[in-house]
């Protein structure tokens, strides 16, 4: 029997990895700057998603399994909340809602929410790219250039910081998640088409 993989090391870094992301926020830092950063530091831990949304992303593109993603989930939004305490101004660097209306917020979340899936999808999974050295980078660059929060878990910390316009931050990216999975399939055939030859020797020998 195949020993099974020990996934602690991935969950810490994804509970950390939100944490410092979050704090940093709170602080009034530079979100995108320390989200590459974080990338290129856990990437080869955890795969640096940092985001509920992103890991939803990844299981709907089947490169997550559903167990990893929930835990995922549960360490980025523990980690997300950690970050908050940890605050000395009390999260007064998260950003205040109040005056976006819902509909807005809400396009926001979909739009560069998925944009951020996307970017993901394409930059640190496509076959198309692999091996390259900006993906953290562009994925950082969303965050900087994007309009909106992004990230379910900092959705969340907002929303508790007092910011009713934090609401659709809460699930908005999820839905950009489905649009990005659904996107990044439709636009990158070859990255699927790769996996079809693998299956093949098992399908044989068992004939």
């Amino acid at each position: 029997m195949a020993e099974s993989e020990n996934k602690t090391p991935n969950y810490v870094q994804e509970l950390f990895g939100t944490c410092l992301l979050s704090y940093t926020v709170a602080e009034g830092g530079n979100g995108g700057l320390i989200l590459a950063v974080l990338i290129y530091g856990g990437g080869h831990i955890s795969g640096a998603n940092y985001n509920p949304a992103v890991s939803l992303c990844l299981f709907l593109n089947g490169t997550l399994d559903m167990n990893d993603m929930v835990i995922y989930m549960i360490c980025q939004y523990i980690g997300a909340v950690i970050g908050m305490v940890l605050s000395l101004d009390g999260g007064l660097g998260y950003p205040v809602l109040a005056d976006v209306s819902a509909g807005t917020c809400m396009l926001h979340e979909i739009l560069y929410g998925g944009l951020l899936c996307y970017t993901v999808l394409n930059v640190a999974i496509s076959v198309g790219t692999s091996g390259n050295p900006f993906y953290g980078a562009a994925i950082g660059g969303v965050v900087m250039a994007g309009v909106g929060i992004m990230n379910p878990a900092i959705g969340l910390v907002v929303f508790l910081n007092n910011s009713e316009g934090a609401l659709f931050a809460l699930f908005g990216s999820f839905i950009g998640a489905v649009w990005a999975a659904f996107l990044f399939k439709m636009t990158s055939p070859k990255d699927f088409a790769e996996a079809a030859p693998a299956a093949a020797p098992a399908a044989e020998t068992a004939q």
